[in-house]
């Protein structure tokens, strides 16, 4: 508690609880651990203090920004980029015409995640007054690539090549960029049909939301986000020290979020960092416990318990000379991979292997080799249902900027892999693409997505993958009467019960025109009438009603459909979604209903409906 303390509070909370203690014996052991704690808070928190001090202001920025530029250049000093932005944007406003202004806009824009594309009209104005330095014109085509204008990007890198002569290492940027930007234009022309519906602003924040996964029922979701009121408390510059949150699926949307608490949070940097195809297994990469580097910590939920316990470290594994940032483990809990960027790599974070022993310790890990690693970070590994791929990001490979997310095929062995294949736009953007959650059905999956209608930095996602089989819900819709058309019908003169049962078998309904996507079950269906003795069909005066579909969203037609006779019903096959019916029969009034087709925990894979028409 007192370091908890000691870490939201500026440094005189040592001297208070020197001056409270009575004992000598106490005043001296306090002394000696607030020399130590003392020591951690300035190492790791010294430039929040500073900031706090040089700017009178404890929370993420100053409570009303005022344009002052003396505030404005501190942010930018500390990379409080977007507590810089609210100043310097009212600056801007009496002084649109000031070149170093618009380079400190760009900047800042650029140093907010997801907002690099903003930076263009700065940066553009910086360099057509024409004196400008070389990391103007870098910023002018990396801002043109988070713009997604790849072209005016690629020109802009290979000016600078032509007017500065960069260096080596300044050449290996400007040629990722560049490459990053031929993939985007390459990726580009293969869209993928996917939907994306954001969670809405009951969830996500302004600030960083990311890597969630969720159980198979999407009854409950967990993430990382960098909000306020995170147990360590203190800014990090866009945001504040990272924590795992919670939220819950009711009454037909997600709860709003709350923190799962000390079990698995700590007032140091804590992230959801993978887990198993299963989740039964959670990872969390944290700094805490003195650590200035990053260690991953192991929870393991055991069957039909509700919670996860307090993780343990992940001991054989981490070391304190690498960051071990991200990691997956089979089901079984024994082979995991991981991601470090320890010694021996490739350069930065790459992937290794372990298998856990008879002794029940890690084996020496095992780099997963060129195919997979590359110079730059590789990072948040994750494997599949059947564990037989494995999906992971990348900020090599065919990559259109930042990470994108890839994925590998494995032998059952898990000693050879596939070439890595990017899983494509719009899953990838120029933006951080770190991690996706596949549900088992290959229909949904949530990530953290950048874009300018979300709610923040980047938010939580659900994909729906429209080329995938949905998930349908089978409609038993009954049309009533208020008249006595419907019991003349069903007191049609039959030449025994078995023809009764054969016609109460029958699936009740004859389709006009309809989607490809039902196209198996209607064929299967057909059959069945087809099969029947032709007597019996001749008995079927013609349907009395006919309902057309539309989808409500979308607002286009989903389906036209003819009631049975029989019994007046019709059987439907509709995907989760809202849906628009128009129920028009000869003598009767229409009738239009509004139908909501429920998924994740309250999806039902039959639903009974009942609609009656009255008599003009």
């Amino acid at each position: 508690t007192r370091l908890q303390t000691l870490k939201r509070s500026p440094p005189q909370q040592i001297v208070n609880f020197l001056v409270l203690s009575n004992s000598k014996k106490q005043l001296i052991s306090i002394i000696f651990k607030a020399e130590l704690i003392l020591t951690f808070f300035m190492r790791k928190y010294l430039f929040i203090a500073f900031l706090s001090l040089s700017l009178s202001a404890t929370s993420q920025c100053m409570e009303k920004p005022t344009g002052n530029k003396k505030i404005a250049k501190n942010y930018l000093t500390f990379r409080q980029y977007s507590c810089a932005l609210k100043e310097l944007l009212i600056i801007y406003k009496e002084k649109p015409t000031n070149t170093k202004l618009n380079q400190e806009i760009a900047e800042a824009y650029l140093g907010v995640p997801g907002s690099g594309g903003k930076a263009v009209p700065y940066a553009e104005f910086v360099i057509s007054k024409g004196k400008y330095d070389n990391i103007d014109l870098f910023n002018l085509a990396s801002a043109y690539h988070y713009a997604g204008q790849y072209d005016k990007s690629i020109a802009s890198a290979n000016r600078y090549v032509k007017e500065f002569s960069p260096v080596e290492e300044e050449l290996k940027g400007i040629e990722q960029l560049i490459s990053n930007c031929e993939a985007a234009k390459e990726l580009l022309k293969f869209p993928l049909n996917i939907k994306f519906e954001n969670l809405g602003e009951g969830v996500n924040s302004e600030w960083e939301d990311m890597n969630p996964f969720c159980d198979q029922e999407e009854g409950i979701i967990y993430f990382t986000t960098t909000r306020e009121k995170t147990m360590g408390g203190y800014s990090l510059g866009n945001g504040y020290i990272s924590d795992i949150f919670i939220s819950k699926y009711k009454r037909n949307k997600y709860s709003k979020p709350r923190s799962i608490g000390p079990t698995l949070n700590t007032i140091d940097i804590d992230e959801l960092a993978g887990t198993s195809a299963d989740g039964s297994h959670l990872f969390v990469a944290t700094d805490s416990e003195g650590f200035q580097i990053f260690n991953l910590k192991l929870s393991y939920k055991k069957p039909r318990s509700r919670s996860y316990p307090r993780p343990k470290n992940l001991d054989g594994i981490n070391q304190q000379t690498s960051n071990e940032e991200a990691a997956t483990i089979t089901n079984d809990g024994q082979v995991l991979i991981f991601s470090s960027d320890r010694e021996g790599g490739y350069g930065g974070l790459d992937l290794y292997i372990s298998r856990k022993l008879p002794n029940n310790q890690w084996a020496m890990p095992v780099n997963l080799g060129p195919e997979i690693n590359t110079e730059k970070n590789e990072n948040f590994p994750r494997f599949t249902e059947f564990e037989e791929e494995l999906i992971f990001a990348s900020e090599g490979h065919l990559n259109m900027g930042g990470y994108d997310l890839f994925k590998t095929t494995c032998s059952k062995d898990f000693i050879t892999w596939s070439a890595p294949v990017n899983l494509g736009y719009p899953i990838n953007t120029q933006f951080d693409d770190r991690s996706i959650w596949y549900l088992e059905n290959g229909r949904y999956a949530y990530k953290s997505h950048y874009d300018t209608a979300g709610f923040g930095m980047s938010d939580l996602y659900r994909l729906v993958l429209l080329d995938s089989t949905p998930q349908f819900s089978i409609l038993n819709f009954t049309i009533a009467t208020d008249s006595s058309l419907l019991q003349e019908i069903n007191e049609l003169e039959l030449e025994n019960n078995t023809d009764r049962v054969i016609l109460d078998s029958l699936v009740q309904i004859e389709i006009v025109e309809d989607s490809l996507a039902h196209a198996q079950l209607i064929d299967s269906v057909q059959s069945i009438i087809n099969a029947r003795n032709l007597e019996i069909q001749s008995r079927r005066p013609n349907c009395f009603a006919e309902i057309y579909v539309s989808n409500s969203d979308t607002e286009e037609d989903y389906g036209q459909y003819k009631s049975n006779p029989i019994k007046g019903g019709v059987l439907m096959i509709l995907e989760p979604g809202r849906y628009d019916l128009s129920i028009e029969a000869e003598g009767f009034h229409p009738v239009n209903k509004s139908l909501i087709i429920k998924d994740k925990t309250q999806f039902k894979a039959f639903i009974k409906k009942e609609v009656t028409l009255t008599k003009k």
